[in-house]
């Protein structure tokens, strides 16, 4: 996301942090909003205690926060001054424990841009005097987070995009490499207690765009850039797309996530020693914006989005972001992705929950607990093997086990998710066509179980429940 002054938390949707950590399949583990420190917030604002609760409502539990670019956060709860890289724990303290005292968890991302660490903002590390102030940073960083219920570290936030990274790719990996070392050491210098949790896993580089040939991701993957990492992240923006055709979560998004996959396997291919296909996928930004779109037109598409993230099987996906970089009254194109709008002075910023939340709190809730069904577990044809239900009844696969477009249903969409738990199935229903409504073919039928169920379903993502039987 090209913004000027960078600085969010993402909040990965996830009732508790560590029940489904190993169920990526499972709602709600994999998604998530950003958080904008950035555009002068306090979230120990009384006044926002409203809009935490909402977030802890809506089955949000996870916080990816970056710190602050450029000095912007002198003033707010998370900066730190030239002289004492140790001087930013007070604020920290307070707004993590404020966090965890709602059960919210915390990722992190490295993007230390801030002038305290060198003279240029866009990369200080390069800098002599900012390297040491960086990595004595990342050491900080690494002895402070050990209590907390840390689920990532992510290296770095669009590095092949000079605005926010002036050096190489060899200069990020090696800057990388550095920053992983000193946050360890940090994390290890701190002695195991109760409240100590496991190491994070370690993610990058959070590039933006990955579909060119040969693009700055595959080039930092070919040179070993991943070798110590756990997970490959990558920003996607369907809206942003060249193609109008191609702005649906359906179409370029997914085609997106796919390809990308793809490309991470042939690269594996040509170099085995890489093990690319043994590193979790994530996305770590993705949304739509109310610039560009109603706020009932957002409350529409990102369900979709995040159930797109569901069929693409990625380990993480996080929508950006939780509150806009703007006020109300100042709407600004890149500016207003937010599930909440502000009002106020800086610092003293007011959210306002927009649609949105509502909408994807009620996915969470109605599939809380259910796994998208894959078809080779269940031995049912009619689901392809990223969990898509066949409406026409006679689809045919792809080599990637996705089905092509099935005649008469080419727009439409019907993901199947199953709780082992109550044996009961649900499938997400919708079409990307506008303005229609349109009526389902037996549902139970192509399950193969006995409950006959058709309905009526819209540009609006529903959840149906099919039956309380097994699948076959």
């Amino acid at each position: 996301m090209r913004q000027r002054f960078l600085f969010f938390l993402l909040l990965l949707l996830s009732f508790s942090f560590t029940s489904f950590a190993a169920e990526k399949d499972t709602v709600p583990s994999i998604l998530g909003e950003h958080f904008h420190f950035n555009t002068r917030q306090n979230p120990l604002l009384p006044e926002n205690d409203k809009a935490l609760n909402q977030i802890v409502g809506a089955r949000i539990q996870l916080l990816r926060v970056v710190p602050p670019r450029d000095d912007i956060q002198r003033n707010g709860p998370l900066g730190f001054t030239p002289s004492n890289p140790e001087s930013y724990k007070p604020g920290y303290t307070q707004t993590f424990q404020k966090f965890r005292s709602k059960g919210l968890g915390i990722g992190f991302v490295m993007l230390n841009q801030n002038k305290a660490c060198g003279t240029d903002a866009k990369a200080p590390w390069l800098v002599s005097a900012g390297r040491h102030c960086f990595n004595q940073y990342a050491w900080f960083v690494g002895s402070f987070f050990k209590p907390y219920n840390l689920s990532y570290i992510e290296s770095w936030n669009e590095p092949n995009l000079k605005f926010f990274w002036g050096g190489t790719i060899a200069d990020f990996i090696a800057y990388q490499n550095e920053m992983i070392a000193a946050f360890k050491a940090g994390w290890h210098s701190q002695n195991d207690t109760a409240a100590a949790k496991p190491m994070p896993h370690f993610i990058g580089p959070g590039v933006s765009g990955t579909l060119a040939p040969n693009n700055w991701l595959d080039q930092f993957l070919a040179a070993g850039g991943a070798n110590q990492l756990d997970g490959i992240s990558f920003h996607s923006y369907p809206a942003k797309n060249p193609s109008p055709a191609r702005r649906t979560p359906e179409t370029g998004f997914i085609d997106g996530i796919f390809g990308t996959k793809a490309r991470i396997k042939k690269l594996n291919a040509m170099n085995p020693k890489l093990r690319l296909t043994e590193k979790k996928l994530y996305i770590t930004e993705t949304g739509y914006d109310t610039f560009g779109h109603s706020y009932n037109e957002q409350a529409k598409l990102l369900p979709r989005l995040y159930a797109m993230c569901y069929y693409g099987g990625v380990d993480h996906c996080g929508l950006y972001s939780l509150m806009d970089a703007r006020n109300r009254n100042n709407p600004t194109a890149d500016k207003m992705y937010g599930l909440f709008n502000t009002t106020g002075p800086n610092y003293q910023k007011v959210l306002s929950a927009k649609p949105a939340l509502q909408a994807l709190g009620a996915f969470n809730h109605a599939l809380y607990g259910y796994s998208i069904v894959r078809s080779r577990l269940n031995q049912t044809d009619n689901i392809d093997d990223h969990g898509r239900l066949c409406l026409s009844g006679h689809c045919t696969t792809r080599p990637d086990g996705r089905f092509k477009s099935d005649p008469g249903y080419q727009k439409d969409w019907a993901l199947v998710f199953h709780h082992a738990g109550s044996r009961r199935t649900k499938v997400a229903i919708w079409t990307e066509e506008p303005n229609t409504v349109k009526v389902s073919p037996d549902l139970g039928k192509l399950l193969q179980v006995a409950d006959k169920r058709v309905v009526q379903y819209s540009d609006t993502l529903q959840i149906i429940s099919v039956t309380s039987q097994d699948l076959p």
